[in-house]
């Protein structure tokens, strides 16, 4: 009856014979003021070769890129592909409206890599595990590590 899904998704089901909405995820409960939608870590990414010469210029030209594609890109696939392809009922497209005004970022799941409590919470979820206390216990000190780590790369960072 629901599918949990990146919003893509809408466009997969465009074929699809039945008739479905979108909704955004679940409030907790009643005392949850918003709605609160939570962005995926998947991602693509830019590998730039050993070999450049002139790293400055080739990131003023990514980070343009970028700009531009977010400008130009990003309204043509939300406003045309998602809201008018990947939608069947202006409910849909008002939900779409509330789940991309709710995106929130959380940079212990974004920045897990299968290395960090995101994986453990997981992976203890899809085994039914009723053991979460102790699978943190194990998963703690690497984690915690893993974090830090990835901490002193964003201070250290000079851009």
């Amino acid at each position: 009856m629901f599918i949990n899904a990146p919003i893509n998704a809408a466009l997969e089901l465009r074929d699809m014979e039945d008739d479905y909405s979108i909704l955004p995820m679940p409030k907790w409960d009643e005392a949850q003021e918003e709605y609160i939608t939570m962005a995926d870590g998947n991602h693509n990414a830019l590998a730039i070769p050993v070999t450049v010469q002139n790293l400055e210029a080739v990131g003023t030209i990514t980070e343009a890129l970028s700009a531009e594609s977010y400008k130009i890109v990003f309204p043509a696939y939300y406003d045309v592909a998602l809201k008018v392809k990947g939608t069947r009922d202006p409910e849909s497209i008002k939900m779409l409206d509330r789940i991309v005004e709710s995106s929130a970022f959380d940079f212990g799941y974004i920045y897990d890599g299968w290395k960090g409590f995101a994986v453990m919470l997981y992976s203890q979820l899809t085994s039914n595990s009723k053991n979460i206390e102790s699978a943190y216990e194990r998963y703690e000190r690497s984690s915690l590590r893993w974090y830090n780590s990835l901490l002193e790369v964003f201070e250290n960072y000079e851009g």
